[in-house]
């Protein structure tokens, strides 16, 4: 015959038949003789240690991994071997701090010595980028009112030098395409540096990409917003010269088709 027994009731009404005692129904429950002689402090994470008596923290984990990749991409480097092997090493670092700046500046450079100029410019442009963010956010913290309302300050020499190599590695990469007669990349590479750079070398080769793309007509007047700003500069002077034949012969060819096409 089937027990009737309500399962709704209090636990500590189970008939014995049941063979469940009330010490049975929560059997792992820590003694209170267990609270008293471990403090509450001692279980933290904090407070966690290993054998030899070290505090094992997540910011010390991170420290020695993170200096064990950086050691490795430093050794690979010194020796000129295997960059493929340092950029993992350096992303690995990066993926533990990503803010911390010599890292991007490491990996610009492993970047040039695989020919990547692209990413080299990406990594630097980075490192100003949360250089600038990390110094905004130290003023905001010291006094945010008043940082709001000052002007904002010029960049310091380190922001200069990386603007510098951004500079250089632009340049670099427009001559590099420039060379692979990649004529329309290299423009769009050189002339972007010429809009943040205003330096004659980019200006010359935005000259040399717009007469290899036959733009002969932008090409001069290129060549005459230069001379007004390079005065002394008698190699603009003849730049023009030749443009300016140039784009005669082509309009000489072009009436000598229209005349034989009537």
């Amino acid at each position: 015959m089937a027990d009737n027994y309500d399962i709704s009731r209090n636990p500590s009404d189970l008939p014995k038949s049941k063979g469940i005692t009330n010490e049975d129904i929560f059997s792992t429950e820590i003694d209170e003789e267990v609270y008293e002689r471990y403090s509450f402090g001692a279980l933290l994470p904090e407070q966690w240690i290993r054998k030899h008596g070290t505090t094992d923290t997540l910011k010390n984990i991170t420290d020695n991994h993170c200096s064990t990749f950086y050691d490795r991409a430093m050794e690979l480097m010194e020796k000129r071997i295997n960059y493929e092997e340092a950029l993992v090493n350096v992303n690995k670092c990066l993926l533990l701090k990503p803010f911390h700046i010599p890292f991007y500046e490491i990996r610009s450079e492993i970047y040039l010595n695989l020919c990547d100029f692209q990413s080299s410019i990406i990594s630097l442009q980075k490192s100003i980028l949360y250089t600038q963010v990390t110094t905004s956010n130290s003023r905001l913290s010291r006094n945010e009112q008043q940082s709001i309302s000052k002007p904002v300050t010029p960049a310091n020499r380190e922001d200069r030098l990386t603007n510098d190599k951004i500079a250089f590695l632009r340049y670099v990469s427009g001559v590099t395409l420039f060379d692979q007669k990649l004529y329309l990349d290299a423009l769009g590479i050189v002339a972007n540096g010429s809009n943040i750079f205003i330096t004659l070398p980019f200006q010359i080769y935005s000259i040399l990409c717009l007469t290899a793309l036959n733009k002969i007509e932008e090409a001069s007047t290129l060549v005459t917003q230069m001379i007004e700003q390079y005065s002394q500069n008698a190699d603009l002077l003849i730049i023009r010269a030749r443009l300016y034949y140039k784009d005669k012969d082509k309009v000489f060819i072009e009436e000598l088709f229209t005349f034989f096409s009537h």
